[in-house]
């Protein structure tokens, strides 16, 4: 109710005030440490007129280099340095490094407070052999002094420094963040859900979705109460807003493995495939995500799930929707699929999906690229009549010479489908480009000097192409015609640290002498 709005909102702001006192503390206590900085750098001026006048010379190095990489904070604007990325460690160094020279300060007092009490001259004084002189000199009464005001400045930079260590661990937003959501007890959330009003409904799902990021316990937590039975309903109901909230809920709600068997069960998969005839681009965004958590599980029940009643027939309409946020999500859960034994045979027998996976082959988004290729490659060890049914897949592979090493691969194993079957090989020659492209496949730095990692892998693939399209006598003429001889001796000269290559390329251009 408004009560507990205008609490939660203060609660809010006094987190809010807490975290600027901290941060505004930390811009006071970096300003004191500069200060006392250059207070040490006066110090160090006057350890050159000691008795210790060595001293110097590590104290002002410790406060130049403290100086230089001292970061300088705002509390609005943030931290600015040279190390401002590393403040922990570096306060804890400046910690060390004043310490120590604050106890070698000691040090040096303790050893002049004994000299006056045992009187004697140090070796560099002129009167060394006077029993009183030390006691006498002026250096010797002003380093005292001094040395004392050096270690009080040394050991409040010290004590800053770890005060500052401390503090640079706080975050913002530490305090904040978990004031955002509200902590009302989940079943009377669910319970409001329930039979309150459309505001009400928004305000639960928006919260319950908020309570899930939480954590995986919170999770546990509203499916225990009855939550993804609610989630699902409120997901399937009319108003736009709700739908958005509880979807959103429901995909963070999956990415907790331990939930998806209960959403599954509850009827969640349906609903999800439902949304995706939805006209709110946000909405089916959230929604392929959720399915993709299904999916990704190993559990066959959960792809199972996703393709059975025809609910392909919904991941075909998105992926035929040029929505770029589910370009991705969605090829992960085909590929998903086809690795499924029992799912695979829902996906061979629906041909428009295929035939939307061959037009995906072919898009310009690399790893939805490489996602299909790689989906199409379970197809082939499976079904492989199912690729050489569709010729049209030959132009995005050939195509696919233009990309990364690893779409490459696919590409070619996946011509080599076409390669060794008779009819296969006739298609891939009816291509003027066939040679050209798989020339593009073999890597110009395949040698062991060359700085440049290269798979053999791929090499092997297109001579392994090659070789089946030759074994056919009728298909070398058309080889001949596309220029395979000269397509042979440069892939020959491109592949001289890969015997194998070189002996089977070489058995090709026996064939065409011997043709």
């Amino acid at each position: 109710g408004p009560a507990e709005a205008t609490s939660f909102g203060a609660r809010t702001v006094e987190a809010l005030k807490r975290e600027v006192s901290i941060f505004k503390r930390r811009e006071r206590m970096l300003e004191a440490l500069r200060a006392l900085l250059w207070l040490q750098l006066v110090f160090t001026v006057g350890n050159f007129v000691s008795i210790f006048w060595w001293s110097g010379f590590w104290t002002g190095l410790l406060a130049l280099v403290s100086l230089y990489f001292l970061p300088s904070f705002a509390h609005i604007g943030g931290s600015i340095g040279r190390m401002s990325h590393r403040d922990r460690l570096l306060m804890l160094l400046y910690g060390v490094g004043f310490l120590s020279a604050a106890l070698g300060d000691i040090a040096m007092i303790l050893y002049i407070v004994l000299s006056l009490i045992v009187p004697h001259c140090p070796p560099s004084s002129p009167h060394h052999n006077s029993d009183t002189a030390f006691s006498c000199s002026y250096r010797t009464w002003f380093t005292p002094p001094l040395l004392f005001l050096q270690t009080l400045a040394l050991a409040a930079s010290a004590i800053l420094a770890l005060l500052l260590r401390a503090n640079f661990k706080f975050e913002a937003g530490k305090l904040v963040e978990p004031t955002l959501t509200q902590t009302r007890d989940i079943e009377e959330l669910l319970e409001i859900a329930r039979v309150g009003r459309l505001k009400d409904k928004r305000e639960v799902t928006f919260e319950l979705n908020n309570i899930a990021l939480l954590g995986d316990q919170n999770k546990m937590q509203i499916a225990a109460a009855g939550g993804l039975q609610l989630l699902i309903s409120l997901a399937a109901g009319e108003d736009e807003v709700t739908q958005e909230y509880a979807t959103e809920a429901m995909a963070e709600m999956l990415t907790f493995p331990s939930v998806q068997p209960d959403f599954i069960s509850q009827g969640g998969v349906g609903t999800l495939c439902a949304l995706l005839h939805c006209h709110n681009d946000y909405v089916v965004e959230q929604a392929v995500y959720a399915l993709s958590y299904i999916t990704a599980s190993c559990h066959h029940g959960n792809r199972m799930a996703v393709v059975e009643e025809n609910r392909l027939d919904d991941l075909l309409l998105v992926a035929q929707k040029d929505i770029s946020a589910t370009q991705l999500a969605i090829s992960k859960i085909l590929h998903d699929l086809v690795s499924c034994d029992e799912a695979i045979g829902h996906v061979t027998s629906h041909d428009q999906l295929l035939d939307t996976l061959v037009e995906r082959a072919g898009r310009d988004y690399v790893q939805t690229k490489l996602l299909t290729l790689r989906t199409l490659e379970q197809l082939a060890k499976k079904q492989p009549d199912v690729i050489l049914d569709r010729p049209q897949l030959i132009p995005h592979l050939l195509e696919s010479s233009l990309w990364d090493t690893p779409t490459q691969l696919s590409a070619t194993r996946l011509l080599l489908v076409f390669a060794e079957d008779p009819e296969g090989s006739k298609q891939l020659l009816s291509h003027s480009n066939l040679l050209t492209s798989l020339q593009e496949m073999v890597p110009m730095a395949t040698t062991t000097t060359s700085s440049v990692v290269v798979p053999t892998e791929l090499p092997r693939l297109v001579s392994e192409v090659v070789t089946m399209v030759m074994k056919q006598v009728e298909n070398r003429p058309r080889l001949v015609t596309l220029g395979i001889r000269n397509f042979l001796n440069i892939c020959r000269s491109r592949c001289s640290n890969l015997p194998d290559v070189q002996i089977t390329l070489a058995d090709c251009l026996q064939l065409l002498n011997y043709s």
